[in-house]
């Protein structure tokens, strides 16, 4: 199994950033393991987030993201999301229209 990492412009809303991994797991037949802010090499002004991306076989559901305030509860958004039949598959600080927020990542499994 192979692992590479993309950039994502942290600038982008919540839901371009899913459209953008999505677009990358399609292509790239593989799923985002990891997703968070960019801390090496990051440029002062530019907020960017790294995705880990694993090869894998086809069929790949597809990736939902979610995103609360830093050092706000997750429960009541991974409630919701396991009530849709979705699994958390990570979280971590990644930017949000140029915000920092907790960003969780879900998928039908």
């Amino acid at each position: 199994m192979s692992t590479y990492s993309e950039l994502v412009d942290g600038k982008k809303d919540l839901a371009q950033q899913e459209n953008t991994l999505n677009t990358h797991e399609r292509f790239g037949q593989s799923k985002v393991t990891t997703y968070g802010k960019q801390t090496t090499g990051a440029v002062a002004g530019t907020p960017l987030n790294a995705a880990s991306l694993d090869d894998t076989a086809p069929p790949l559901h597809p990736l939902y993201l979610d995103s609360v305030d830093v050092g706000a509860s997750t429960a009541a958004v991974i409630a919701a999301q396991k009530a849709a039949g979705r699994d958390k598959v990570f979280d971590g600080a990644a930017y949000v229209s140029g915000a920092e927020k907790t960003v969780l990542g879900f998928r039908q499994l």
